[in-house]
């Protein structure tokens, strides 16, 4: 966990769960949840990045902010910011 950060960028043990913010590039995830309320729920619901798809890390700015990800097959940048409410857990695609 990043200094200062608190509890938001920890990984889930239990669950296996990880935030979107920390996925890995060329991974893809399966949304678990959108952990975010009022505006910041609704603009990444709007963007289409719903519980249940699949999502798949595409590139990261080099400040690591944005993140581009593909969500059905459309690409979507979100902000590092945005992306720590967003609970993703690895698919293993065979």
């Amino acid at each position: 966990m990043k200094e200062g950060s608190g509890d938001i960028e920890a990984q889930d043990e239990e669950t296996g769960f990880i935030r979107l913010s920390n996925a890995e590039i060329g991974k893809t995830y399966i949304i678990v949840r959108i952990e975010g309320k009022g505006f910041i729920k609704r603009r990444l619901l709007d963007m289409g990045i719903l519980p249940g798809l699949k999502i798949k890390v595409m590139r990261v700015a080099p400040l690591r902010d944005p993140i581009e990800v593909s969500v059905r097959g459309i690409p979507v940048s979100v902000r590092k910011s945005e992306a720590r409410y967003v609970l993703v857990k690895e698919v293993n695609d065979v």
